[in-house]
């Protein structure tokens, strides 16, 4: 994506994408929230931390008791002040649904669901689909991504696909030693290697992502879910790893 991207890192209680940029955050998403009353232009910018030239990070709390006094509606109404100022927004939310992480989920735009090829991935898949399905998410929402794909898993992605009644968006290659000295370096792998067949992947399944978000800006906006929080839909989009077989 080309255009001024935000980051922010929702899970509150482990969330290290600071530490897989290798930046030092001053600020997280807690002084965010305690001071949304009186944000402008100069604290937003004061309290995000800039990586490049077109991406930053709202981190998460360097220690999980600062996250006690965060509620889903502080986050709702920090995110559409972040959505009037950045092009895109990018949630990494927690893997359970807890109340934060439905205020990010229905402000989305898009959700990528991060699974793995094995019968607990492939579980935990199915039940997430059917939570965003209750949660009243059109099925365009939320496209499916696998992670950690060999040609040598003994799994049929036409069988994976007619059991969770959805199109693979993406298959991610596996190459662990590539993606942990990636994350050693505090460097993103499109950046360290952007010849790898996992930068490659990346980046065609973002531009897939970002063309359908086009898409969606210029249709008029619909509220997506009604009566949660709330909340009327942003353009925000986010990234969400399999949820576990208890949700």
């Amino acid at each position: 994506m080309s255009a001024n991207t935000l980051l922010a890192d929702l899970n509150l209680q482990v969330g290290d994408i600071s530490s897989f940029l290798g930046i030092d955050p001053k600020y997280s998403v807690t002084d965010f929230v305690l001071n949304r009353s009186r944000l402008d232009d100069a604290l937003i910018n004061s309290m995000i931390t800039p990586y490049s030239a077109r991406l930053s990070l709202l981190a998460a709390p360097a220690e999980p008791h600062e996250a006690e006094d965060i509620q889903p509606e502080h986050v709702t109404e920090a995110l559409h002040v972040l959505a009037q100022r950045f092009s895109y927004v990018v949630l990494d939310l927690q893997h359970t649904f807890d109340p934060i992480t439905v205020a990010g989920l229905d402000l989305a735009d898009q959700i990528l669901l991060v699974m793995h090829l094995d019968i607990p991935g492939i579980r935990s898949t199915k039940r997430a689909l059917k939570v965003f399905e209750r949660l009243g998410y059109p099925r365009n929402k939320v496209r499916v991504v696998v992670n950690r794909w060999s040609k040598n898993i003994d799994v049929e992605l036409q069988k994976v696909e007619a059991h969770l009644d959805e199109q693979l968006l993406g298959l991610i290659p596996n190459d662990y030693r590539k993606v942990i000295d990636s994350i050693n370096l505090g460097r993103p792998l499109v950046e360290s290697d952007p010849a790898s067949k996992i930068t490659v992947e990346i980046k065609r399944i973002a531009g897939i992502v970002e063309r359908q978000d086009q898409t969606v800006s210029s249709q008029p906006r619909k509220r997506l879910l009604g009566a949660v929080f709330g909340r009327q839909n942003s353009n925000t989009s986010i990234e969400l790893s399999a949820m576990p077989d208890t949700v």
